[in-house]
């Protein structure tokens, strides 16, 4: 596969690259057959929010780097780390790739370069292969994300956001590392793209890990993992996404099938009809049976037997279900919202231990009601009616209000339980007085364990601090992680929870401070 002469001599006119012998991404063509990202429902709905804050997979990111050494297999390298990425999200592993075996398989000869779909696909069909000689089939799907300015950095802003790596191809600026420039070179190199962060001037960059060892980048600040770099979008989108050298893959781990063809178009206008029934009705005297109406020009209606009804009954809602709440857990007598599908239609009520709340519908996905007043904290499932259809929710928690002391902690918790039978649970501590966070989850993802999106972008004052938990009283260990001050949530991966279990999360920091949030899954 080769550019067009056009694209093909202005990359010619560039310099090369100090290290382009450690590249190898090979141009792509556009093909509409490609899966897209905005088929990933997360994407989708995390793309239209337009989040802006700042994310890091980095702390997923071990032992040993990513090093593909002289070699132009950067495209089976960094196709490799995302395997691991998902691992360590997973389980906490890290198993070793064999770089080499892939790119060969791939058809890589030294220091050619090779297509990210043929990797893919030898990833998903054949498994990619692991340094022990065995195959490991982690990746089940890849999507592009849509190679046009502006649109790149919201889709890829939102995958990472939902917790997918992306693998991002571009030539390579001068210098390429940390403090990345903008002049292009002529080296076309893939990475994974691992976070996004904003620098005080309000310049946006994708965080990446490379596959060049623990050396690169040389210039990263104090703490920051070797082997990540980072690259501003500036740089990816400038000149229409490098003439069309800029491009996004979203390896996943979870079968992704294309949507439905659309609906065949309508039949052409029924230019006559005979009708059949009984014509009633109170003052209906302009219908006889046998009788051929004019409607239009060159268009007739004969009329046998006819029977109107001005009052047809609704369509019942499509599909009810309730998905989640926002926030969970919610004050007693606070608003909150109610996500899932099948809102739209007739009578609306909703009920949560068999207490009717005040609620208003506001689209056919998303329902704003009130939470009632209650003497000590609680949980139980929310239920939606509308007309005959009931749709049962999860554990809704409704906090009974207790103010904490002045200089307590303020945690917030929450949980999702996973179709394998996992339960996340996040803990994230502020100070005493910080706004709420308004923690949403992804949509879609059932089987790869994702941290919520914190809703409130503007809020402050995360404190690092040790956290301990139980679920029903009993302990569950040392989380993964302990928070951080810059927003890191302790983190637990646990299974064997019961239905309806009841989490309760305690903090304390350096100072002496401690807070307690609980949770229900």
């Amino acid at each position: 596969m080769s550019a067009p002469p056009a694209v093909h001599s202005w990359r010619e006119s560039l310099p090369a690259h100090p290290d382009e012998h450690r590249t190898g991404a090979v141009w792509l063509e556009y093909d509409p057959r490609d899966y897209r990202a905005l088929w990933l429902p997360e994407i989708a709905t995390l793309t239209r929010l337009a989040t802006g804050g700042d994310i890091s997979l980095a702390g997923l990111v071990k032992e040993p780097r990513l090093n593909q050494g002289s070699e132009g297999s950067c495209v089976p390298a960094s196709s490799e780390g995302t395997c691991q990425l998902a691992h360590s999200a997973l389980d906490g592993s890290w198993p070793p790739y064999s770089i080499h075996e892939l790119y060969a398989e791939a058809g890589g000869h030294g220091s050619d370069g090779v297509d990210v779909r043929t990797v893919m696909q030898i990833c998903i069909e054949k498994g990619t292969p692991l340094a022990s000689g065995a195959r490991d089939n982690v990746i089940k799907s890849y999507l592009f994300v849509d190679r046009a300015p502006s649109v790149f950095e919201a889709q890829v802003t939102a995958a990472l956001t939902a917790g997918h790596p992306v693998l991002v191809a571009s030539l390579l600026p001068i210098p390429f590392g940390w403090n990345t420039g903008m002049a292009l070179s002529s080296g076309y190199h893939q990475y994974i793209g691992i976070g996004i962060m904003t620098d005080p001037a309000g310049k946006r960059w994708l965080i990446i890990q490379n596959s060049w060892g623990d050396s690169w980048p040389g210039d990263a600040p104090s703490g920051t993992p070797p082997g990540v770099g980072r690259i501003s979008f500036e740089a990816l989108e400038q000149q229409n996404m490098q003439n069309g050298y800029t491009y996004g893959v979203i390896p996943t781990m979870s079968l992704v099938t294309p949507p439905p063809p659309p609906p065949p178009p309508p039949p052409p206008p029924i230019r006559t009809a005979t009708v059949t029934g009984q014509a009633t009705g109170t003052g209906i005297t302009q219908l006889a049976r046998d009788q051929v109406y004019t409607i239009g020009t060159g268009i007739s209606l004969q009329l046998t037997d006819v029977k109107l009804d001005p009052n047809p009954p609704p369509p019942p809602p499509p599909g009810l279900s309730v998905t989640g709440y926002s926030p969970n857990p919610v004050q007693g007598g606070a608003s909150f919202y109610i996500q899932g599908q099948g809102f739209q239609g007739g009578n609306l009520s909703v009920l949560w231990q068999e207490r009717l709340l005040s609620a208003n519908r506001l689209s056919d996905a998303q329902i704003q009601a009130t939470a009632p007043s209650v003497t000590t904290t609680a949980s139980g499932p929310v239920t939606v009616r509308v007309e005959a259809a009931t749709a049962n929710g999860p554990a809704l928690t409704v906090s009974a209000g207790d103010q904490p002391t002045p200089g307590d902690l303020k945690v917030t918790v929450t949980a999702r339980r996973y179709t394998r039978g996992i339960v996340g649970i996040w803990a994230y501590v502020q100070a005493p007085g910080s706004a709420d966070l308004n923690l949403q989850f992804p949509p879609g993802v059932e089987d790869l364990v994702v941290a919520p999106v914190v809703g409130n972008r503007a809020a402050t004052g995360y404190v690092a601090a040790t956290v301990t938990g139980t679920v029903n009283g009993a302990d569950i260990g040392p989380p993964r992680q302990q928070p951080t001050s810059s927003g890191v949530p302790g983190t637990w991966q646990i299974t064997g929870v019961p239905p309806s279990a009841s989490i309760i999360i305690t903090a304390t920091d350096d100072q002496g401070r401690r807070g307690l949030g609980t949770a229900a899954v």
